[in-house]
């Protein structure tokens, strides 16, 4: 089986969850067996990354064992008639291709070559189609829906994060296979995190996108409602990058209500850094409107870190497993949380912690799912 995957941009870049969702799922179906290659662009390459992972733009290079081709971009955008150059060609041999994003131009483009072909394909939406996601530039994508939907109506099924996603897409998408696949991460080399350690957390912890829609004003307004004694215990920490007026208005209100002093901005944080504000922070917040899946919850509850999640998000089983909260993303709620993160005694953080890694490890483990994903394409291979 020869699968070839399309999006905008890939891992070592970090302009989204998918660069390293479909980095380790196209690492791990290589190392099931499975031929995969990614074509992509070269978007959000720094030239640091070129330089460790001796990228050959317009090339084919080896990211740890997956096979990519990053295409020359036009302007730093995703856009490039190279990359879809360079999918047809790949075209020929291939048994399967997934298509990452739907409102992405190309994407189109990539979905009518494979039907022409007669390749089988699926795409995933990551969450454009949700409601809450749909505002944002709805003028613009209303009439991109209207022109190419009956172009991924020719998809022989829908991928989704989420039984969530999956009630969205199935109103624009009626009577169209769906098939729930979760960004499964690896688990392998995180070990549960032991009581001592826990023991010394503090903070407040958002990492991902800065952008409006994940609801971070919200957050910042319940953490100022917080009583002096428990900010002075508990910074709230931002990590992550966005335009440069949001990330200015964020800090502007964080100066109103006079929670500077306790509020950083980290900017990208990735790697090891990352890794250590998991294990060293209280708790995570995910207050988002809309959310398609989240990888930053799998990543901190592998790290043995409680979350709190709207129910804008498809975290439910956090309260079902007792690893942490599913709430109304208004102030009220996110700020009754925090507080009772901060009052909650040790033996029961610890038991949550403990129910947060075994959710991970149980539920979200690429080693332990790849099959299923491997038997889904099967599935709609072309005989």
């Amino acid at each position: 089986m020869k699968i070839v995957y399309f999006l905008g941009s890939f891992y070592p870049a970090q302009c989204g969850g998918p660069n390293n969702t479909i980095f380790w799922q196209a690492k791990e179906l290589v190392r099931n067996g499975v031929d995969v290659t990614v074509v992509t662009t070269d978007f959000g390459l720094s030239k640091e990354h070129i330089k460790q992972y001796s990228i050959d733009i317009d090339g084919l290079s080896d990211i740890d064992g997956v096979k990519v081709y990053f295409c020359k971009s036009y302007r730093s955008s995703v856009l490039s008639y190279k990359v879809i150059l360079k999918f047809y060609k790949m075209l020929k041999d291939s048994s399967f291709v997934n298509i990452t994003s739907f409102f992405y131009l190309p994407s189109m483009v990539a979905a009518l070559c494979s039907r022409v072909k007669n390749i089988p394909f699926t795409f995933s939406p990551r969450g454009e189609l949700e409601p809450n996601a749909l505002v944002y530039n709805w003028p613009q994508k209303r009439i991109y829906m209207a022109i190419f939907q009956r172009v991924f109506n020719k998809s022989d099924f829908v991928m989704v994060t989420s039984e969530q996603e999956r009630d969205f897409v199935k109103k624009h998408f009626v009577g169209k296979p769906i098939e729930v696949v979760p960004n499964y991460l690896p688990m392998g080399g995180w070990n549960r995190i032991e009581r001592v350690d826990l023991d010394l957390r503090v903070g407040v912890l958002y990492l991902g996108r800065l952008h409006p829609k994940k609801a971070i004003e919200k957050l910042i307004e319940a953490y100022s409602n917080l009583a002096d004694v428990v900010r002075e215990k508990h910074p709230l920490i931002i990590a992550g990058i966005g335009e440069n007026s949001y990330v200015l208005s964020l800090q502007k209100l964080c100066e109103k209500l006079k929670v500077s002093d306790h509020v950083s901005f980290l900017g990208e944080v990735v790697g090891e850094e990352k890794e250590k504000l998991y294990r060293s922070s209280k708790v995570l917040v995910l207050p988002s409107y809309s959310e398609n899946f989240g990888n930053v919850v799998v990543e901190a509850l592998r790290n043995s870190l409680p979350v709190i999640a709207s129910k804008h998000t498809p975290w439910q089983r956090l309260i079902q497993v007792g690893a942490g909260y599913w709430i109304d993303n208004d102030i009220r709620s996110i700020e009754e949380s925090l507080v009772d993160i901060d009052r909650m005694d040790g033996d029961k953080y610890y038991r949550m912690s403990k129910k947060a890694f075994e959710l991970a490890q149980n539920e979200y483990s690429l080693e332990k799912n790849i099959q299923k994903l491997i038997s889904i394409y099967q599935k709609y291979m072309h005989t």
